[in-house]
């Protein structure tokens, strides 16, 4: 048995930017990180009914039993990936001691594998980067390439492994977002599939007695090394204020803002920008903005150590 020399560390990246200027990754970080499963915007004051009304639009996915082959038919190619970002997860023991199978919004079909699967699979991959030694694998499939068309090779030896080797379905879930109206969509599933459509939850709630931090001091703050301690306290916060815990360290606020954290699936088998994404001891994969009117922000990235992406 191996054991290690020290402990696993988890990973806090901080940065600053404006959403006015070009160069901000605000989208990019939102857009690239596709498999959450929570998300929570923290304001200093109440909302009126108005502006709840705002995020009253309905969202949903579903929840369905899907064979891999299903992915590489031509109507779910034509209907869907090409009209819109479908992102699908599958939901198992875990991405330490199981498959887990993925479609990351952008056509790209992510298989991560035991030892065992990978071999009996048929399909070319790589070792995963983490784990022990080549005990898992990883395959990626771009569902989008014109060489996934019916007749082609590389198609035929997928859609034969699909169907002979890897064939039972896996539990799924799975969102399909329209390009042009930026909103999710129906999917029509056979009934084999048990398909079940669950609307995404939304909640309001007034936390009391609730003591802010100095935010203004942040923005200000002219000394780094203090910026960072105070950044870093402020993110603590942030997690105490999602636990409903309480901290009595900072004053109240005097100036407006926002938060928006998000937080990722523990067992996704990729984070940013298709970054290979493990579990271990945490598998945490989260980030947040801290936002202001003046459209500066400052965007924190939470990751455990079995990530390639930090």
């Amino acid at each position: 048995m191996a054991f290690l020399s020290e402990p696993a560390k988890s990973k806090l990246y901080v940065s600053s930017s404006s959403t006015a200027s070009p160069k901000s990754r605000h989208v990019q970080i939102i857009e690239d990180h596709p498999f959450n499963h929570r998300l929570e915007l923290l304001f200093p004051t109440l909302l009126s009914s108005q502006q709840e009304a705002k995020f009253l639009k309905e969202t949903f996915y579903y929840k369905a039993d899907i064979p891999l082959s299903y992915f590489i038919e031509r109507s779910f190619i034509q209907d869907y990936l090409q009209r819109g970002r479908v992102v699908a997860q599958s939901l198992g023991e875990g991405i330490d001691v199981s498959n887990v199978i993925a479609l990351d919004g952008y056509g790209t079909l992510i298989l991560n594998l035991t030892k065992d699967t990978y071999e009996q699979l048929g399909l070319p991959g790589k070792p995963a980067k983490f784990g022990p030694d080549r005990q898992r694998f990883v395959v990626q499939i771009n569902l989008l390439e014109k060489s996934m068309i019916p007749g082609k090779k590389g198609f035929e030896r997928i859609k034969w492994c699909f169907n002979n080797t890897l064939s039972d379905p896996f539990p799924f879930l799975i969102s399909y977002v329209d390009s042009v109206t930026q909103e999710t969509q129906k999917i029509t599933f056979p009934p084999t599939f048990n398909a079940k459509k669950f609307t995404v939850e939304l909640k309001f709630e007034k936390l009391n007695n609730i003591i802010f931090p100095d935010m203004k001091a942040i923005k200000t703050a002219s000394n780094e090394d203090q910026w960072r301690s105070d950044i870093v306290e402020v993110y603590n916060w942030f997690g105490m204020a999602s636990l409903r815990a309480q901290s009595d360290q900072f004053r109240n606020s005097n100036i407006p803002w926002a938060v928006l954290s998000v937080w990722g699936f523990k067992d996704s088998p990729i984070s940013w920008n298709r970054h290979e994404h493990g579990h271990f001891t945490s598998g945490e994969n989260n980030y947040s903005f801290l936002l202001w009117p003046d459209d500066e922000y400052v965007l924190y990235q939470a990751l455990g150590s079995y990530d390639s992406y930090s």
